[in-house]
Order: C-alpha cells, then sequence, then structure tokens
C-alpha cells in the first residue's frame, strides 16, 4: 500500500505496455513487411528502375496519412483524456465526427488522386534522369489511390479498437492485410502481367481486407464505442486538429522530405542514388517499427494516467520507455553487424548501388536510439498537453534538420553525406531536446521523471489518495481500516464512509472470486482512492477478462430484483459511476 494511483500496480502497467506495444509494433512490422515485399518484387521483377520509381511514389503515403494522420491521433488523445475521466459519451461523440469526415475527405482524395495521378507524381520534380521513372511511378500511383478510403478508415478504427480489448481483433485485421498483399503482389507478376499498376492495386486492394475484421469489432462483441457517423461540432474539430497537429505535421513533412531527399539523390547520384534512398527507407522503417511502438505505447497509457493526475504512474511509465529504447538500440547494432547481407535482399544487379545501400543501412543503425529517443519525448509533449512545443519539435525533427544536415553533408562528401545526415540531423535532435529539458528543469536530467517536466504541483497531495494491489480477501478485510482513517482525516460523513467501504468490500471480493479463477495471467486487482473538493472517487483495475458491472446489474436486476442487492445498492447511492475495459483491463470509476 502507498501513494499514488498505478505507481505500486508496476505489474498492471507493464501489461499494459506490454499489450499495447504488441499491438503497435505488429501494425508497422506488417506495414513494414508488406512494403518489404512490395520492395523484393520491385527490385526483383522490376529493378532498380523499379526501385527508384517506387521511391519516387513514397510521398504518397505521407499524403494519404496527413488526413488519418491528425484525425486518428488527435481523436485518440482527446477520447484517452475522456475515458479516463471516465466520460465516454463524450469520447463517442469525437470518434463519430472523427469517422464521419475521415471517410467524406477520403473519398474525394481518392477520385482525385486517380484521375490526376500524372499531374501527383510531376510534382515530385522533372529531369532527363527521370525520364523512365515518372511513368512507372505514374502508373504506381493510379493503383495506390485506389485504396485511400480503406488506409482513412484503418488509421481512425484502429487506436480505438486498440483502445478497448481487441489486441487479437488488430492481429487478425494485419495478418489479413500481409496475406493480401503478398498474394496481390504475386498474382499480379506471375499471372496478370500487371506492372506498377498491379503492384499498387495489390496494396490498396490488402488495406480493405485489413479494414474487415475492424467493422465486425464494432459490429460484435464489447467494443469501447460504438460505430456511428455524425458530425462535430468546430470547438470539436479545432481540438482534435490541435491535438493532432504534430502528426499532421510529421506526416507533411514526411511528404515534403523525400521530394527534398529525392532531388539531392538525383543531383548527387543520378538514379543510382535514387535507389539507394529507397533501400534505405525500406530498412529505416523496419526499425521504426519498434521506436513507434515505444513512442506510440507510451502516449496511450500515458493520456490516461495523465487525466487522472498520476504522478508516479508517468514516473513508472518513463522507466519503462528507457528500458525500451535501449531494447530497440541493440536493433540498430545489430543493422550495423549485418549491413551487407541486408543491402543483398534488395538489390543484386548493381555492385555500386549495393555498397552505398550497405552504407547507407549502418548510418540508419546509428540513427535508431536517438531517433526512438525523439519520438518518445514527443510523446511526452503530447501527454502533458504542450502541443505548440510538440508541433515545433515535430518541424525539426522531420524536416528541417535531416534537410539541412543533408544538404551540408551531400556538398562536402557527395552521395555519402546523405546517409550520414540520418543519424546526426537525429544527434542533433536529441541535443534540443536535452537543453529544451534543462530549461525547464533547472538541471540536468538525471531521473526517467525528469523527461516530463511535469509541474511540481502536478498531481493529488499525498494525504489526498491511497493505493494498494489486492491479491487476496484478506487484503480487502485490512485494506478497509485505511479507508476508514482516510474518511476521518477528511471529515467524511458517516454515511459515504460506510458506502466507501461497502462499494470495496462488495466490488474487491466479487473481482477476487469470480475473476481471478479466469484471469489467464497472474490476477491482480488495484484499487486508488481519491479526495478532491469534496467527493471519494474509488477507482478498481483488474486484468480479469472483461466483465460490467453496471451492465451486468441492471441485467440481474431484471432477472431476479432480490440477488445482486449489494452491487445495486452502490448503482444507486453513487453520484457518478462508469465503466470501460480499456487496454484489455477492466476499469471502473466510482465518485461517492
Amino acid at each position: 500500500m502507498g501513494t499514488g494511483t498505478l505507481s505500486n500496480n508496476k505489474a498492471i502497467l507493464k501489461e499494459l505496455f506490454r499489450n499495447s506495444f504488441y499491438v503497435i509494433c505488429l501494425l508497422e512490422l506488417i506495414n513494414s513487411a508488406a512494403s518489404l515485399t512490395d520492395s523484393y518484387f520491385m527490385g526483383n521483377y522490376m529493378g532498380s528502375l523499379g526501385m527508384a520509381a517506387m521511391g519516387y511514389a513514397r510521398p504518397f503515403f505521407s499524403f494519404t496519412d496527413i488526413i488519418c494522420g491528425p484525425l486518428g491521433l488527435g481523436m485518440q488523445i482527446i477520447c484517452s483524456h475522456y475515458i479516463g475521466k471516465g466520460e465516454l459519451g463524450s469520447a463517442q461523440k469525437i470518434f463519430s465526427g472523427a469517422l464521419t469526415i475521415g471517410l467524406a475527405v477520403s473519398l474525394l482524395l481518392a477520385v482525385f488522386g486517380y484521375t490526376n495521378s500524372t499531374l501527383i507524381s510531376s510534382m515530385y520534380g522533372t529531369g532527363s534522369s527521370t525520364a523512365e521513372v515518372l511513368p512507372m511511378a505514374d502508373s504506381y500511383l493510379k493503383g495506390l489511390f485506389l485504396g485511400v478510403p480503406a488506409m482513412v478508415l484503418f488509421g481512425i478504427l484502429s487506436p480505438i479498437v486498440q483502445l478497448g480489448s481487441g489486441k487479437r481483433i488488430i492481429t487478425i485485421s494485419m495478418f489479413a492485410q500481409l496475406i493480401a498483399d503478398v498474394a496481390g503482389d504475386a498474382l499480379s507478376i506471375f499471372v496478370f502481367q500487371g506492372g506498377m499498376f498491379g503492384l499498387g492495386l495489390a496494396t490498396a486492394i490488402s488495406y480493405y481486407f485489413a479494414v474487415i475484421p475492424l467493422l465486425v469489432y464494432f459490429f460484435r462483441g464489447e467494443k469501447i464505442l460504438e460505430f456511428r457517423l455524425s458530425w462535430m461540432s468546430f470547438s470539436d474539430l479545432k481540438s482534435i486538429s490541435n491535438a493532432g497537429a504534430s502528426k499532421a505535421i510529421k506526416r507533411i513533412c514526411n511528404t515534403i522530405k523525400p521530394i527534398i531527399m529525392n532531388a539531392l539523390s538525383l543531383l548527387l547520384g543520378a538514379s543510382l542514388a535514387l535507389s539507394v534512398y529507397s533501400i534505405t527507407n525500406q530498412v529505416r522503417d523496419l526499425l521504426i517499427s519498434f521506436s513507434a511502438g515505444v513512442s506510440s505505447s507510451i502516449l496511450l497509457i500515458g493520456a490516461l494516467l495523465y487525466s487522472q493526475c498520476d504522478r508516479d504512474g508517468l514516473k513508472c511509465l518513463s522507466q519503462i520507455a528507457l528500458s525500451a529504447i535501449g531494447g530497440v538500440s541493440l536493433l540498430g547494432v545489430l543493422c550495423i553487424a549485418f549491413s551487407r547481407p541486408i543491402a543483398n535482399f534488395f538489390i543484386s544487379d548493381s555492385e555500386e548501388v549495393l555498397q552505398m545501400a550497405a552504407l547507407s543501412i549502418r548510418c540508419v543503425g546509428i540513427m535508431i536510439p536517438f531517433s526512438t529517443f525523439n519520438g518518445v519525448f514527443i510523446s511526452y509533449e503530447q501527454i502533458a498537453q504542450r502541443f505548440r512545443s510538440g508541433r515545433i519539435l515535430s518541424y525539426l525533427n522531420r524536416l528541417i534538420l535531416i534537410v539541412l544536415t543533408s544538404a551540408l553533408l551531400g556538398y562536402l562528401f557527395g552521395t555519402n553525406g546523405l546517409w550520414w545526415a540520418l543519424p546526426v540531423s537525429e544527434f542533433l535532435n536529441f541535443v534540443i531536446v536535452l537543453l529544451l529539458i534543462m530549461k525547464r528543469n533547472g538541471k540536468f536530467p538525471r531521473k526517467a521523471l525528469d523527461l516530463l517536466c511535469l509541474a511540481p504541483d502536478f498531481g493529488f497531495k499525498p494525504e489526498d489518495y491511497i493505493e494498494i494491489t489486492l491479491r487476496s480477501k484478506e487484503d480487502v478485510t485490512d485494506f478497509e481500516n485505511t479507508l476508514i482513517d482516510f474518511c476521518i482525516n477528511h471529515e467524511i460523513d458517516y454515511r459515504r464512509s460506510y458506502f466507501s467501504q461497502l462499494a470495496l468490500e462488495e466490488l474487491a471480493m466479487n473481482v477476487i472470486t469470480h475473476g481471478f479463477p479466469k484471469c489467464r495471467n497472474t490476477p491482480v486487482i488495484h484499487i486508488w482512492i481519491t479526495y478532491d473538493k469534496g467527493d471519494i472517487k474509488l477507482r478498481f483495475q483488474d486484468n480479469c477478462p472483461g466483465f460490467n458491472v453496471m451492465k451486468y446489474c441492471t441485467e440481474l436486476r431484471q432477472a431476479n430484483p432480490e440477488r445482486c442487492v449489494g452491487l445495486r445498492l452502490i448503482s444507486k447511492i453513487s453520484k457518478e459511476m462508469s465503466y470501460v475495459n480499456s487496454l484489455e483491463t477492466n476499469n471502473l470509476i466510482i465518485t461517492i
């Protein structure tokens, strides 16, 4: 027992991180695997020109994410805050509005992109060295644009599925996409001879296969929010845009950056450098999958903890983040050690391209530790709702530093300077982050919590909250005395003190008696009690199978009014009561 909310329950917090990391990494890895599959078919059956065309068309994915990225991230952050507070109605409103807007805009974009693919591909730059590449990029884009609605729909639905208990659904969805993409690429090459258009179309169709399991999730089972179509108010749209702006900036930068880098590659090394840049992006995306898994998991869980004013929980989460950054850094070491075999996977028809690609892959390996840390810190900025600084850091990280270092090092060292610009730009961003932390805290960061730069008064006062992790019925009985003392110290009247004890006993005992035997992992129930503005708030969290107490009481009351008296009484006397199954944990909040 101690102070905080989730801090002493590291078991649940680590389990939340593992679940989230698993889903996000799986999503990113399968996306990368699908991209690697495309690269394999491109490099081996369309040659170096095919790889160059693929790199030339690369801004398409970032361009598409400019729509679903801000909507998805902004919606996720705001919904996480509402869900953390138990305000599911507000979360439902945000989700429905984002879904409707995303679908409407994506349909318009798909039509425009398909009919204007030549215009779009020519925006990436023209010249004598691209005469053969541009028609191939144009055909590839035509196929890709047909998948825009599914890509946007996936980007909006998947965060909500992940916030709920949809790990299995996400897994099915991603494997469906990978299988469809591999099969589509093979059919396009060996059966239909679809060329670049066929490969782009295969990728587009694979996203529709990925969306199907997500739609099934929203029409069946225990979903955290409903699948609805409705518009949102201007203020809600503004809130989403503000929260998701950093991702919009990231995507905009990822759209502009390849155009600039393509131009630099062509300037310094003609189409050979363009082919290497395409290979470099494939390897980088694969490693960034793990980095994104860390930063996105921190954001997902951290937003929930921040909405609950959980200072100690955020401290524990930061410690987990530092350990995860170390783990991802090991992948960078492997990338450096096996750079030549990795490069050989993509290309075999040019020794010059192979040597350049091996160097670029080593630079990617050096870049990864700094890139992961920078991504986590941007997540911290979003968690603490410091959106302005998050946007500035995104500009620096995604565009300004990489373009400046690429231009300078490229001028000094030729094409090799382009590859070295990757780790150098991330290191410079790392230094800027450290300086920013030192300015805010007035000292060099020595602890994990220092990286969050929380205000000194953030969270509850130590005397205004208690917490405990329960594993047996005896723990419940012992904790009741602590709860009585807590109520006495805060001058809570006897009636509310009694009902608080009743809620503790009824709910904790029910979880231990009925939930623990069914738990697949080590069963844990964590309880924290806070005092705020005269209210006593009890939060119950356990890792047992999903069980909606409020729904159960309603159904049981209708079937047999004489049963479940204690739980029904708690529901009746509570000032506010909410339940949500989030990240595969039951979360019940009661205000008395």
